[in-house]
Formats: structure tokens, sequence, C-alpha cells
């Protein structure tokens, strides 16, 4: 309970204290960056690129390469996990040292010591997004391109994606209905055709290969069939037959990068090509809303930190502990998440925001109680 009435939030002492406890977590943040992206790249990367370069020869300008285009990913995932840990242990400090204590007498509240926390979780989330749209997408397709050329020696990453359906409709009739039942950047394999033409005629066209050049499709070694409206069939069979099929397919077959190596509006632009093509987009929809969600996590990681670091620990490595335990819940549930999102038992945005969600209900009820009861 607080003896003296609050200090104005915008006056010469509150800028003071606020300051006093940015600058308190800074260096127990920067302490957490390092030692969380130690961790992530000895454990995701080094490890790795270490059993690679013994398998496939690599040299070590190129797997310094390959490691250095890994760092910004790395850095990307540290961030929250660093906030956690930085805000756990500057508000343990300043408990163990009786400062919060001494603050809240003279009238602050627990919110307000929050609130520079807060607008450094901000300013980091932001970073993370910036990182996540300029420096990542393409240092990490650099990198997955590096290792695929230390491996095989071929510079040009391979797009080889399987059991892909494309359909047009037109004045909302359906027109064109192809299945392939794999496909690369040049050809489709393994297709099979579906023309819906007027007069409820259709032809079907089965084909082993087929690629797409100037507008026009050229389909090899097949055979089409074609039904009358009168319900008779007819079948020819061909070596090479050209059909003007106005299908557009070719972004699709030629994009060979992960979302993680999209910027959000080369992700969105990717899914709405696919979502024309009748494909199942589930799975990009959740990554997309996740390219917001996990920044996100750095602001909700500061308040959930410094609640529960406003409890003394006993030392750097409980808070260590604690940090690791609190990072596995969130990803447990973030899995959990993802792999409801992926099979569309829920909507992408509830799947990628559901994990943040509920850690944002925790660090706000635990900052309420700090604030009730200090």
């Amino acid at each position: 309970m607080p003896i003296c009435t609050s200090l104005p939030l915008f006056s010469r002492s509150s800028f003071l204290v606020q300051r006093y406890i940015l600058l308190e977590f800074f260096s127990p943040f920067l302490f957490s960056v390092v030692m969380m992206g130690c961790i992530l790249t000895t454990g995701f990367v080094l490890f790795n690129l270490l059993e690679q370069s013994v398998q496939f020869q690599i040299p070590f300008t190129l797997a310094l390469q390959i490691f250095l285009a890994r760092i910004p990913e790395m850095l990307f995932y540290t961030l929250p996990m660093a906030s956690l840990l930085g805000s756990m242990l500057a508000f343990s400090r300043l408990s163990g040292d009786g400062e919060l204590l001494s603050l809240r007498m003279m009238g602050w509240s627990f919110y307000q010591l929050l609130m520079p926390l807060m607008l450094g979780g901000c300013l980091l989330a932001l970073l993370a997004i910036i990182l996540n749209e300029t420096l990542l997408p393409a240092s990490a397709y650099s990198a997955r391109q590096l290792l695929h050329y230390a491996q095989t020696r071929q510079p040009e990453i391979p797009v080889l994606q399987s059991h892909l359906v494309f359909r047009q409709i037109e004045s909302g009739q359906l027109k064109y209905l192809l299945y392939a039942k794999q496909a690369d950047k040049k050809y489709l394999y393994d297709l099979v055709l579906q023309i819906f033409e007027p007069e409820n005629s259709v032809s079907l066209l089965q084909s082993k290969r087929a690629s797409l050049q100037d507008g026009q499709w050229t389909f090899y070694s097949g055979k089409i069939f074609k039904s009358s409206s009168d319900g008779r069939f007819q079948s020819v069979d061909f070596l090479k037959f050209q059909y003007p099929l106005q299908l557009s397919t070719q972004k699709i077959m030629q994009e060979s990068r992960l979302p993680l190596e999209m910027s959000l509006s080369e992700l969105h632009q990717y899914i709405q090509d696919l979502e024309a093509s009748g494909q199942n987009v589930s799975a990009l929809k959740v990554r997309w809303h996740q390219k917001i969600a996990l920044p996100m996590t750095t602001l909700i990681f500061i308040i959930l930190g410094a609640a529960m670091g406003a409890r003394t620990l006993s030392s750097r490595l409980q808070g260590f502990g604690f940090s690791l335990l609190l990072i596995f819940v969130y990803y447990l549930f973030f899995a959990l998440g993802t792999a409801m999102g992926d099979s569309g038992r829920v909507s992408a945005w509830f799947a990628a925001w559901m994990a943040d969600g509920l850690t944002a209900l925790s660090a706000s009820f635990l900052a309420w109680k700090r604030n009730q009861w200090g």
C-alpha cells in the first residue's frame, strides 16, 4: 500500500525513474541475447553444419557463408526469449535490492514501472518485424541455396511439388480442372485435364508430361477422351498435343522459396496465386499470421518476465530455468495451434495467435496480481 500519492507520469522525476528501469533492463537483455543466441545457434546451426561439412566435404569458406546466413534467423527467434529472461533478471535485481518496494511506497504502481519495458518491448517487436521483412527472407534463402550447392554442387534449388490441383472458373462456371501428380519449374507430370465445354460436353486428357511456353500448353504421350451430349465417348492417342489452356500455373511451378524466405507481401501474393488455382492454403495462411504473432511475443514476454521477476530470484540460473520452462510451454501451445491451423480445424489467425493470447492472459493476470499485492 503506497504511503503517498503517485508521482505525475510525465514529470522529470518519473522520467528519470523510467529511464533508470530501462537502463537496468538493457544489460541483462544483452546478456540474454548472447546466451540464448549461442544456445540456439549451436543447437540448430553449428552441430548440423559440422555434420554436413564432414559428410559432404564442405570447404571452410562455404561453411562460414552458410553459418553467417543463418544468423538473422537465429536472432529473430532469440529476441523474444532474451526479452523474457532480460526483464525477469532486471526486475529480480530491483526487487532483491529493495528498489521496487521503495518505488511502490513512493506511490508508483506496478503498471507505471512496466511502462518503460513495454516501450522497449514495442521497439523490439518492431525491430523483429523489420528483420523478418528485410534481412531474414534473403538470408534464409541464401543459406538454403548455399547448403544445396554444398551438397549437390548444383547452384539452383529444384522445385518439386506433389498432388497439385488447378481450376479455372469463368462466369460462375467451372471451365478447367487439372490434376498433376508432380510438378517442377518446367513440367507437370502424370496429369489429368478435364475441360468443361458448352452444351454439357466434357473432354478428358491424360498425359505423362506437359509444359507451358508462350501461353501454349504442350502435352506429351497421352490420350484424349471426348464425350458428346448424347453420352457417346471417343478416344484418341497422341505423342504430342498443343492446347491454348488459360491456366495461371507458372508462378506456382516456379516458386521455390519457403514461407520463412518470403516477406509478408510476397507470401500474401503466393497465397492468392495458390487460392486462384484451387490449392489448399491453410498452412500458408497460418505462416502468414505467425510472421506477425512471433515478433509480438517479445512484448508479451517482457511483461511476463517482469511480473515473475518482481518476486526475487535466488540466482541468474534460476531465472534461466524459469525462462526455459515458460518458453517450452509457449512453444508447446504454438505447435498445437500450428497443427490445428494446418489441418483446417481452426482459423489461421486463431492458430497463429493462440499461444500469444494465452501467454498475454497469463502475463496480464500476474501483472495485475503484482500491482494489487506487490
